[in-house]
């Protein structure tokens, strides 16, 4: 019998966060056949409480810019 995963999903502790904005959790939850990246914050609410704020992960890490110094410049 094979496990179905459908409306299903799971959250990993990031235990190498880069810095405070980077989320508390990451992972995948698929809704309908359909993958998603999803993450998630550890929050304070006005009263107190802790809770978890999860959104739809659309982060992609954009290539660093090469520089290009005058010593490459041929001429």
């Amino acid at each position: 019998m094979d496990y179905d995963n459908t409306n299903r999903g799971v959250l990993f502790k990031q235990e190498d966060k880069t810095n405070d904005k980077a989320p508390d959790y990451k992972g995948s939850f698929n809704h309908n056949g359909e993958e998603f990246k999803i993450a998630g914050w550890i929050k304070m609410s006005k009263a107190g409480k802790p809770f978890l704020s999860i959104s739809k992960d659309d982060f992609v890490p954009q290539p660093k810019e090469e520089t290009v110094s005058s010593a490459d410049i041929p001429f």
